[in-house]
């Protein structure tokens, strides 16, 4: 969010700028769905062309909301930051500390 001009109130509003695209929670599960039911067009690695991205903004139209439209440009940088987020041990350390305590 951003600041915009300051309110009839006299405090900062926050607003949602246009050109950004806002990501619920309902809208990361549903991108996660797609990719999960169209993972065979990727290759190892989950690694997706631009033509999948671009199918997979077309099917985030029906969860439109708040911000900007969900490209495949945008898609395709939820996806590396919902991956990097489940599997970085800066995020999630406890996972690592819970499998070194395994091994010994």
């Amino acid at each position: 969010m951003t600041c915009s001009q300051k309110s009839a109130h006299g405090g900062l509003e926050l607003t949602e700028p246009k050109d950004r695209c806002v990501w619920t929670e309902g809208d990361e599960t549903a991108l996660i769905e797609y990719i999960t039911a169209n993972r065979s067009k990727g290759s190892d690695g989950m690694n997706f062309d631009k033509t999948f991205w671009a199918a997979a903004a077309a099917n985030m139209v029906k969860y439109a909301g708040s911000g900007a439209t969900k490209t495949g440009h945008a898609c395709q940088t939820k996806w590396r930051q919902v991956c990097h987020a489940t599997t970085s041990p800066l995020v999630k350390p406890s996972l690592i500390s819970d499998e070194l305590l395994a091994l010994r």
